[in-house]
Parts: C-alpha cells; structure tokens; sequence
C-alpha cells in the first residue's frame, strides 16, 4: 500500500470532523420563532355558495384560516384568516358590525 495518500485521508478525515461536529453543535434554526401547532379541521358553509367551506384552526397559535375548493383550478383557495388572541383582546372576538 502507498503511504503518498495517507496524510491527505488524515487531512481529510479531520476537516469531515470538524464539519460534523459543528452541525451537531450548532443551535437550532427557528424560522420565526414559532412553535409547533396543533390543528383541528371542521367543514363548514357560507351564506349565498353551494361550496363548503374548511375552516383550520391553530389551537396552540391560536389562528384559523378558512379554505375552499375551487373547481375551475382544481386547488383550495384561502378565504381569509383570523388571528384569535387580537380579536380577543380587540373584544369584537372576530364579529362584524
């Protein structure tokens, strides 16, 4: 076996380490600091469509997005969102006027 090549793999082997360990080291990315969720789907209606309606409800961010079926592009598309602890804290608790 040639010895020409050893201290290249020695070389190499510690810079593969090295990169290692600082993956394994380094803090957690967090995108926006946001945690987990926990999600509960419910169907529902709208006054004046024959479409339903999914309502997805964050309970541990505590937000809910309303999707529907759009027939014509074959995709869901968002209705509208609502964040739950600013209508609290509004008082309106969400409900138009």
């Amino acid at each position: 076996m040639k010895r020409r090549g050893l201290p290249g793999l020695i070389v190499l082997n510690a810079v593969l380490l090295a990169l290692l360990a600082a993956v394994t080291l380094s803090p957690d990315a967090s995108a926006q600091g946001r945690r987990r969720g926990s999600y509960v789907a419910v169907g529902g209606t709208i006054n004046g469509t024959t479409v339903g309606v999914l309502y997805i409800v964050d309970e541990l961010n505590q937000e809910v997005v309303a999707m529907q079926w759009n027939e014509q592009q074959s995709k869901l598309v968002g209705l509208g969102y609502r964040n739950m602890q600013t209508d609290m804290a509004s008082g309106s608790g969400g409900a138009s006027r």
